[in-house]
Order: structure tokens, then sequence, then C-alpha cells
């Protein structure tokens, strides 16, 4: 729950989506509620989570993808209105790791302060 709640906007991260869109696109398939890992399978699968929420039922997997076909077959679209990039949805999803695991372990006594720098 932690994980979703702070990939679709919190106070660390920027909003993408509603939080109606985010809890009706079946996170449990994409997220870990942990949301502590970094891996690249993890990564995609969080990516693939947030066009979805942007998105109900597209076909693409990364933000590039439907940042182009948005770009493409809308009328009026702006640059401001397009989802961001892929590369930044990458480091808002690293933020939004980092900010999870500080929300869960920082009440924890053997909590040791993470280096933000290794989170982008």
């Amino acid at each position: 729950m932690r994980a979703r709640h702070v990939l679709t906007g919190r106070d660390y991260t920027s909003k993408t989506g509603t939080k109606h869109a985010a809890l009706m696109t079946n996170p449990e398939h994409y997220v870990e509620d942990s949301g502590t890992k970094t891996d690249e399978n993890t990564i995609d699968k969080a990516e693939e989570y947030l066009t979805q929420v942007l998105k109900k039922g597209t076909k693409f997997k990364k933000m590039d993808q439907l940042r182009n076909e948005l770009y493409r077959h809308s009328k009026s679209v702006s640059l401001q209105q397009l989802p961001p990039t892929r590369s930044a949805t990458r480091l808002h999803i690293l933020r939004a790791v980092y900010a999870t695991n500080e929300m869960v372990s920082l009440l924890s006594t053997t909590h040791d302060r993470q280096d933000p720098t290794q989170w982008v």
C-alpha cells in the first residue's frame, strides 16, 4: 500500500494520475507492497503500473511509448499535458522507493540513515 501511495504522489514525489485511478489499476499485480527493491524488473513493473494509472487499458509498458502515442493522437495536446519521459519516470520511481524505505524504517531502533544520493 505504501509503495503505490508514494508512487502516485505524496509529499516526496510528484503527482502521477489520481489516487482513484491508482487503486482501480490492480496495483498488486504491478507493485510489491514493500517498495524496497530497485532491481530493473521492479522498476519496469512500477513504470508499467504508472502507464496504466495514466491511461488504463493501454498496451504500452513504457512511458515514452505512452507519451508518443498521446502526442501523435491528441489534437491539441501541449508538452505540459504529456506524461513524463521514461528517464524522468525512473528517477521518480527511485525517489518513491527511497521515501517508502524511510517511512517504513524511520521508527525502527536499528534504522540506518540512507544516503539519498544513491537513489538518483
